[in-house]
């Protein structure tokens, strides 16, 4: 998947963080429900390179962010749980039934940019604020580890026919050698799902 994104400053991602909706602000005593779609699984391994599958890099850390909830405010679910194959439709149906606050749809940067191997990136639906401040958060959440960006768009499945409140995150590219490393390493994933499980 390759995408141009608007890298954002540090001030400007702040300023926009003020008033961002997070689960705290929730009114009602249900916790803030927060579906992850680790995108690919099975027979579709996504990018896959010197034996390393994004299906298998993606799951992983979805599976961390939900092992390392222990918020009473916020309740984790997954549409895939283990190596399985999800058509889109039936990840869109899978949501429905959760009927989450929020979703967001990991993948891996399939090319990225040459001189930043590890940027991130963010997109949110058209209309969705909720949605876009929380886009902002995610990226200030991980913006240590390496360029985040943020922009908003309809053009992709998740984000278009997702019925709920759903984030499009790229987490890193893969195109260069010091991607592919720092993504294989677990120690790292944990601390990128530490970063964004706390920006929820």
């Amino acid at each position: 998947m390759v995408m141009n994104f608007r890298i954002l400053p540090v001030s400007l991602l702040l300023l926009l963080l003020t008033g961002a909706h997070s689960p705290s602000d929730v009114g009602s005593q249900e916790p803030f429900v927060l579906a992850i779609d680790p995108g690919h699984g099975g027979k579709d391994l996504g990018w896959n390179t010197d034996g390393l599958a994004e299906k298998d890099i993606i799951l992983d850390l979805a599976l961390m962010m939900r092992e390392l909830n222990t918020r009473r405010d916020l309740k984790v679910v997954l549409l895939r749980e283990g190596d399985v194959y999800m058509g889109l439709k039936e990840r869109a149906e899978r949501i429905a039934e959760i009927a989450p606050d929020r979703v967001l749809s990991l993948h891996l940067d399939s090319r990225g940019r040459a001189d930043h191997p590890n940027q991130f990136g963010f997109i949110s639906q058209p209309n969705d604020r909720a949605g876009a401040e929380a886009a902002v958060r995610l990226a200030a959440s991980v913006e240590r580890f390496g360029p985040v960006s943020t922009k908003t768009s309809d053009q992709f499945y998740a984000l278009k026919h997702y019925p709920a409140s759903a984030i499009l995150v790229e987490i890193g590219s893969v195109s260069q050698a010091e991607g592919r490393a720092r993504l294989s390493d677990p120690a790292y994933r944990e601390k990128l799902a530490r970063a964004l499980l706390e920006a929820i």
